[in-house]
């Protein structure tokens, strides 16, 4: 799957009163026209990922706020210290999309609205704008799609847009998308503060899928290179023969590699960690934004490594010779959205399956 990621300017609508005064426009003169293109938004057709580690939806306004994953996990946000997590039926995730998008949110750019209230084209600026209004709190909107086509007019991918103040614009369709989706967050705290958290299994997506290893010695089946400590690192890598090679490198010094000969179920055993995780599908644009992806500090701890399967299947998703690198920019960060990104999970079992490798190797070399 594929995710094309378009990070939309965040604005206020501070800023549509300030066009509005300065090119004598008033906010109903616009309105008027984007209401009439908002009008063709129920034509647009899309579709959802169902995937666990995806998030299709987030919500903030103040303090609160939500995420809604693919597999219909919703975890809401009421404060620091409190926290739920809920379901969301799938007809249920359908219909507020519909509504979102049947008001022009999919499409949402403050700068149009802007440069038409000035009479001028767009020329590719972004105006940015001051802080809301005193008082105001901004309604954050993310959505994602795995496609979107509005009769061909715009593409998928996902678009996060921010507003203040929607209630005072409730004219402009996309002003009044953020107040109904504020509004379902305030219902979804309210029913999560009397009903509580619900027991969700966050288990691997992809634990049905079927491969086969190659048996070439000289063929890399599965690598893994991670910090250990900020002093120390350790690559290992494990090739068709059942052969785990591990280097450690520490500051200053030089590596020193360890090998242990694995049998064959345990091959198929660290491997089947990887698949049950979704590596054999990576795909860095779905978990950008999950992961921190691009966003890492440059002295952010990093891992990442490579799995090669001879075959690989999972439903109609079929490949031979499949080769994936996977990479995770800031392991702290990513380790924060542990308990419900199925690939982090995989990179945390990977870790603590070779760490025990690791020292078998090494307690067998200094005996």
């Amino acid at each position: 799957m594929r995710y094309a990621v378009a990070l939309l300017a965040v604005t206020s609508l501070a800023l549509l009163v300030m066009a509005a005064g300065e090119d004598g426009a008033k906010p109903s003169d616009i309105a008027l026209s984007y209401g009439h293109q908002a009008g063709l938004y129920s034509d647009a057709q899309f579709t959802l990922s169902d995937d666990a580690a995806v998030m299709v939806l987030a919500v903030t306004h103040g303090e609160r706020s939500m995420r809604l994953y693919g597999d219909g996990r919703l975890e809401i946000q009421v404060s620091e210290g409190e926290s739920y997590t809920r379901r969301v039926d799938r007809p249920r995730m359908l219909a507020l999309f519909r509504s979102a998008v049947d008001q022009g949110l999919a499409e949402y750019d403050p700068d149009v609205i802007i440069h038409e209230m000035q009479g001028k084209p767009r020329d590719g600026r972004s105006l940015g704008g001051p802080p809301c209004p005193e008082g105001s709190q901004r309604i954050t909107v993310t959505l994602r799609f795995l496609s979107y086509d509005r009769n061909g007019a715009y593409g998928g991918g996902a678009n996060r847009a921010g507003f203040c103040a929607p209630e005072v614009y409730s004219h402009i369709p996309q002003a009044r998308a953020f107040a109904d989706l504020a509004a379902v967050l305030a219902q979804e705290v309210t029913t999560a503060q009397r009903e509580g958290s619900v027991q969700i299994y966050s288990g691997p997506p992809y634990s049905e899928a079927s491969f086969i290893l190659s048996s070439d010695p000289g063929q890399l089946v599965l690598s893994l290179w991670r910090p250990v400590t900020y002093e120390h690192s350790l690559t290992a890598r494990l090739y068709g023969d059942g052969r785990l090679e591990m280097e450690h490198k520490e500051r200053g010094r030089e590596p020193v590699i360890y090998e242990r000969s694995l049998s064959f179920p345990e091959m198929v055993a660290l491997i089947r960690i990887a698949v049950d995780h979704g590596f054999a599908e990576w795909d860095s644009e779905a978990l950008r934004t999950v992961l921190g992806i691009g966003r890492a500090a440059k002295d952010a701890a990093r891992a990442g490594g490579e799995i090669y399967l001879a075959k690989y299947q999972r439903g109609e998703y079929q490949r031979s010779d499949l080769g994936r690198e996977f990479r995770f920019n800031d392991v702290g960060m990513a380790q924060q959205y542990s308990s419900h990104v199925t690939q982090v999970q995989g990179l945390l079992e990977l870790r603590k399956a070779l760490d025990e490798y690791f020292e078998l190797a090494r307690g067998e070399r200094q005996q």
